[in-house]
């Protein structure tokens, strides 16, 4: 498991004790968990969170017994509880639908940035690379300057392995879904100004770094910086905010570049094995 999802399994390991500790649980029936224990505990959450929320609690608990080699004594009725759960959600717990990035906005994000800057030059080619790649931000950009340089792409992961394809591939080693194997992508000439590859190859000519360097990296007067989801996210929004865009979050990227392959007419099967989409979840941006 990722770190980040170990931390939060460790949470709901910790709420789930301090229920058991409330409830006057027997230890015996605490671990490995008994199924009615296991569904008393999902029902605290009815009518006060969603039903994703309690799927995630129950994740959590499975992790936490495979990684202590415990049986797994959740079945059909803890299934029926998730679902109350969800049934009784509350109204504040849907959240809207996020805004997804479109061509139209990479547009106005060429005209408005300046190729002399490489770091513009780099955020451009992020943006059109994460849209059209169907990216998570957290794949390709660092949270800090300070960041695990192996979890995310270098230079020398972008390339054409078939010098006559107009196909080209990003190796990435690190995914939400695959932690430590990564995955690879592929990136397609576009029309226009949005053309991802181009925008790569102009981003790599200009900030001309080691092989071994992250893919979105940019020279700059002390040598070189990496380009922070922090810095990216706040450069686009500063132009699309001028332009009365609505405030957009890193994963907006992943669900515009879904949303513009499926407008354009690419097959929904071609557009989820791309996107590396593991249900039929990416349909709903299909508006």
């Amino acid at each position: 498991w990722a770190p980040n999802t170990l931390k939060g399994y460790g949470t709901v390991v910790e709420k789930f004790t301090q229920f058991c500790v409330a409830e006057r649980i027997p230890v015996v029936d605490r671990f490995p968990a008994q199924e009615v224990v296991l569904c008393a505990f999902v029902a605290t959450g009815s009518g006060q969170v969603a039903g994703s929320t309690a799927r995630n609690w129950v994740a959590a608990l499975k992790a936490w017994h495979i990684a202590q080699n415990a049986p797994w004594l959740g079945g059909t009725r803890l299934q029926y509880a998730v679902k109350g759960v969800e049934n009784l959600r509350p109204k504040h717990s849907r959240k809207p639908a996020r805004a997804p990035v479109t061509r139209d906005m990479l547009r106005c994000l060429h005209r408005a940035l300046d190729f002399n800057s490489t770091f513009d030059s780099a955020v451009y080619a992020a943006a059109c690379t994460m849209l059209w790649g169907q990216l998570r931000a957290g794949e390709v950009l660092p949270a800090s300057q300070n960041a695990n340089p192996t979890r995310i792409p270098r230079r020398a992961d972008f390339r054409n392995p078939a010098p006559l394809s107009s196909t080209y591939t990003l190796s990435l080693p690190s995914t939400k879904t695959r932690y430590s194997r990564g995955e690879v992508v592929f990136l397609h000439h576009q029309r226009g100004s949005t053309d991802p590859v181009y925008a790569l190859q102009y981003h790599l000519q200009t900030s001309r770094l080691p092989k071994d360097t992250s893919l979105f990296a940019y020279a700059h007067p002390q040598g070189q910086k990496l380009l922070t989801k922090t810095a990216f996210l706040a450069r686009c929004n500063s132009v699309w905010s001028r332009n009365r865009y609505p405030r957009i979050t890193g994963h907006c990227f992943r669900i515009g570049g879904t949303t513009e392959l499926l407008l354009a007419g690419v097959p929904p099967h071609v557009v989820k094995t791309a996107g590396r989409w593991s249900s039929d979840a990416f349909l709903q941006y299909w508006r």
